[in-house]
């Protein structure tokens, strides 16, 4: 399986749509879609999802997303989890969940 992600991203304050750049990588084709969960994570560890999408198909993107609510200027620290899900019968498969520096200015 392939995934696509990254480590940082900036986005402007207050604004509750976003553009982002999220994809299933065509080599996925016929094997899985997959979905995108974004939340921030607590001082306590605990998670706010800002952004779940549904399935994408393989070699389709997302280029922009609605947010839960828009965000104070600062650095927070976030998660991006990547869930597969097999195109056959939509079971869940092993997940990558990568730590993303979240700017907002």
């Amino acid at each position: 399986m392939t995934v696509a992600g990254f480590s940082a991203l900036t986005i402007p304050s207050e604004l509750d749509t976003i553009a982002i750049d999220l994809y299933n990588p065509i080599e996925n084709n016929g094997l899985y879609y997959l979905t995108f969960t974004f939340s921030l994570i607590g001082e306590d560890g605990g998670k706010e999802v800002l952004f779940a999408t549904g399935y994408v198909p393989p070699g389709k993107h997302i280029y922009q997303v609605t947010l839960s609510r828009g965000l104070a200027a600062g650095e927070y620290k976030a998660q991006l989890l990547v869930q597969p899900y097999r195109m056959s019968d939509l079971s869940p498969t092993n997940n990558v969940s990568a730590a993303v520096a979240l700017t907002v200015i």
